[in-house]
C-alpha cells in the first residue's frame, strides 16, 4: 500500500486519482520501482497530470519525468527543418537510458527544456523513486 498525500489536487479529475491510487496498491508488492506511462497528443494534458499525480501520491513515493525535456533546441530543430514531433528532435535514447537506470534505482543527470525559450537549460540530477511517472 502507498503511504502518500491522497488531497485530489484536480477535482475535476477526482475519480482517475483513486482508480489509479487502487491499480498501484494491487500492483505495488514488494520494493521494485514501477514505471507508468502516459500517453496523449500534444497539449492534451500530460505533464500536468503527471505532476498532479506526483502530488497525490506524495513525492515521497513517485517522480515525474517530462519526455519534452528531451527535445532538442528550437533553433537546432529549425536548421535541421523538422518539428518536436520529429523523432530526430527528441534524445529518444538518453530517456530510455535515464528511465532504465533510474529503475535500476540509480541516480541520473537529465536535460531540461524551456517551452518558453526553446532553450535547452543545465541538465538536472534526478532520485529514483517507488514510482516513474
Amino acid at each position: 500500500m502507498i503511504k502518500g498525500q491522497y488531497e485530489v489536487p484536480d477535482i475535476k479529475n477526482a475519480s482517475i486519482f483513486t482508480l489509479v491510487k487502487s491499480i498501484l496498491d494491487n500492483y505495488l508488492k514488494g520494493e521494485n520501482i514501477k514505471l507508468l506511462g502516459i500517453s496523449g497528443a500534444g497539449g492534451a494534458g500530460k505533464t500536468t497530470f503527471a505532476d498532479n499525480l506526483t502530488k497525490f501520491l506524495g513525492k515521497e513515493n513517485s517522480i515525474a519525468v517530462d519526455l519534452d525535456d528531451y527535445l532538442i533546441s528550437r533553433g537546432e530543430r529549425s536548421r535541421l527543418e523538422i518539428t518536436g514531433y520529429n523523432p530526430r528532435a527528441n534524445k529518444l535514447s538518453l530517456a530510455r537510458f535515464n528511465l532504465e537506470d533510474l529503475k535500476k534505482n540509480k541516480i541520473v543527470k537529465k536535460p531540461r527544456y524551456d517551452h518558453s525559450t526553446g532553450n535547452v537549460l543545465p541538465e538536472e540530477e534526478l532520485n529514483p523513486n517507488r514510482i516513474i511517472i
